[in-house]
């Protein structure tokens, strides 16, 4: 009897399996080659950051984990899989972009982990809302077409990258009134418009070292006018005797040669921001010639001080004259 009970459940198991083989197979949930002429890929949903996000509710009522595909027979397919009926068995398969659909605001990309191909959210209203090599259009990120700040001549005008490398629109175009003639240039910095002075550069642009620097586009905002009392100048650097009583220049080389009645020269004479150049961004030392006493055309001095900077007011160098010049001196700080 035994025996006999044992045989006929075999016997219904066999039939089973035989119904289940002609209706297909569980493949987690999702639809079957049997009844879905095109695979879904219910991972097309997982984010591009694994391991981060909880399971969600789709409208169409699936349960999605974003960080694993669907269940399959006895496993589980990657987040860029879906599970088909492959030669009568349940198989994971990875997902082409082909398969997945993606939305206008979704971007098919690799999956993380494991095979296929998975679609990630990439609406955005500003480009922060994009990864570093991104830029918003104001929709959907895209790649950026520039690195930021970037600048190229296009003929006589020079373009520069924006900031969040979506465009290189165009800041201004050389070119000149005056005898020197400005051509876009370009070096290791980027292009630029060359100049000599500020009328050899355009519009709400000035003239630093040898190129035009600047937005060239008029300013936003601007200062009221103040009173004359309101903006009267005030010294700033002192430099010689303390009073008619005491002439001398107490600290300076010299100190007697302490009478000055010339008008002083503003030169850039050392290299005060250390970039190997002195030019106009280097802080401008003040020349001048003193005397003693009374006497103008003998034993005078050539001196300079700093005109800013730590060192203000303070002497950079002095050189003595004389009838003789075998007895000329100098100093040098």
């Amino acid at each position: 009897m035994i025996l006999s009970r044992t045989r006929s459940i075999g016997l219904c198991f066999a039939l089973l399996s035989t119904l289940l083989a002609l209706t297909g197979c569980d493949c987690g949930g999702i639809p079957t080659p049997m009844d879905a002429a095109v695979p879904r890929a219910d991972a097309a949903f997982a984010d591009d950051a694994p391991g981060l996000d909880a399971p969600f509710v789709r409208d169409d009522a699936v349960v999605v984990d974003p960080d694993a595909g669907p269940s399959c027979a006895m496993t589980t397919c990657g987040p860029g899989e879906r599970c088909e009926l492959v030669a009568g068995a349940a198989a994971c398969v990875p997902n082409s972009c082909a398969d997945l659909h993606c939305s206008a605001t979704e971007r098919c990309v690799p999956a993380m982990t494991g095979m296929g191909n998975v679609c990630v959210d990439v609406a955005c209203t500003d480009s922060l809302d994009c990864p570093v090599e991104e830029y918003c259009d104001g929709v959907v990120c895209l790649p950026d077409v520039c690195v930021a700040g970037t600048r190229t001549c296009d003929g006589m005008a020079v373009l520069v990258c924006d900031d969040d490398g979506g465009g290189m629109p165009m800041v201004f175009t050389c070119g000149s009134d005056a005898y020197f003639e400005s051509v876009c240039a370009g070096d290791a910095a980027g292009a630029y418009c060359p100049c000599e002075d500020d009328w050899d550069c355009p519009a709400d642009t000035v003239c630093e070292v040898g190129r035009c620097t600047g937005t060239g586009r008029p300013p936003t905002c601007s200062l009221p006018p103040a009173a004359f009392t309101d903006v009267l100048p005030t010294n700033e650097i002192t430099w010689g005797g303390v009073s008619a009583a005491m002439p001398s220049a107490v600290g300076a080389p010299f100190p007697t040669s302490a009478q000055v009645d010339i008008t002083p020269v503003v030169a850039n004479l050392d290299d005060d921001n250390g970039d190997g150049r002195i030019d106009e961004l280097d802080t401008p030392e003040i020349v001048f010639q003193s005397y003693c006493g009374t006497d103008v055309s003998t034993n005078g001095v050539l001196r300079a001080i700093h005109g800013g900077g730590p060192g203000r007011g303070h002497d950079f160098f002095a050189v003595q004259g004389g009838v003789d010049p075998i007895l000329s001196t100098s100093w040098v700080s």
